[in-house]
């Protein structure tokens, strides 16, 4: 890196100060909410594209205020317009053009469909969809929750008895039951 000592590495998130790096990663927001790519948004801010990339995921996973939130909801509409858009394109087909200009007819002289441009289409789709997981947080991990109980050998010696207890219970059930059944 630049300005570092040779062979020292230097870690672009030990800030003296957590605030500056939130100012950075609402920056980023919000000059991607107006619409800047990653490569614009590193040349004004003087750090590199995957500092900006990387700030956008933090920002967004770690970061619970308006700003955010803001960011969150236009990057959902315009995906969900952009999904609405290429679904009606796979509705349209493209056909395979030749070199003079003229659709390629297939045996039974209908136009052939172009797979490549239904493939970009869906793959477009998928990554798409993929965004939208992540902005809703469908790919968080859920969460569980863990109870931790001591337990001692009393603990475990009242355990073992209440087992007995109840299996000696239910003997005892079966013989009254046997009892009363004239049949056995």
């Amino acid at each position: 890196m630049a300005g570092s000592p040779k062979g020292k590495r230097v870690n672009p998130y030990s800030h003296s100060n957590d605030s500056q790096l939130l100012k950075r990663r609402l920056a980023v927001l919000q000059m991607r909410t107006e619409g800047m790519s990653f490569r614009a948004i590193a040349a004004v801010l003087g750090v590199s594209y995957n500092t900006v990339r990387n700030d956008e995921k933090w920002a967004l996973d770690e970061y619970q205020m308006p700003a955010v939130d803001e960011y969150r909801r236009k990057v959902i509409a315009d995906a969900e317009a952009q999904l609405a858009r290429l679904h009606q394109m796979l509705k349209k087909p493209q056909y395979v053009v030749s070199s003079k200009g003229t659709y390629v007819l297939g045996p039974d002289d209908k136009p052939i469909e172009d797979p490549k441009y239904r493939n970009d289409i869906e793959n477009s789709i998928m990554k798409l969809r993929d965004q939208l997981i992540r902005m809703l947080g469908a790919n968080a991990p859920a969460q569980t929750e863990i109870t931790v109980e001591h337990v001692d050998s009393t603990d475990l010696e009242i355990r073992r008895l209440i087992e007995e207890q109840n299996r000696r219970n239910a003997e005892s059930l079966d013989q009254v039951k046997a009892n009363q059944d004239p049949s056995a």
